[in-house]
């Protein structure tokens, strides 16, 4: 796994955070009713452990360029 400044992912999450109020307020004209269902349902469970990461997964482009314009201005060759 690769070291990152404490910063780099304070800025991560200021993005996230502003991706998700975006979506917050898309989603707020839905009426404030609860539907009908059978209730939450059981995950199936695995015996197969996950492999790890270090890609970050970027939920939209928007963040995806936000990200490469940070590490653009901090990175610094050796």
């Amino acid at each position: 796994m690769e070291f990152r400044h404490p910063k780099y992912y304070k800025e991560l999450r200021k993005l996230r955070n502003k991706l998700d109020q975006a979506i917050s307020d898309e989603c707020a004209t839905a009426p404030r009713e609860r539907s009908p269902g059978p209730g939450p349902k059981r995950q199936a469970t695995s015996v197969k452990p996950q492999a790890a990461s270090n890609k970050l997964q970027a939920s939209s482009n928007e963040e995806l360029e936000g990200l490469k314009k940070y590490v653009k201005e901090k990175k610094k060759p050796i």
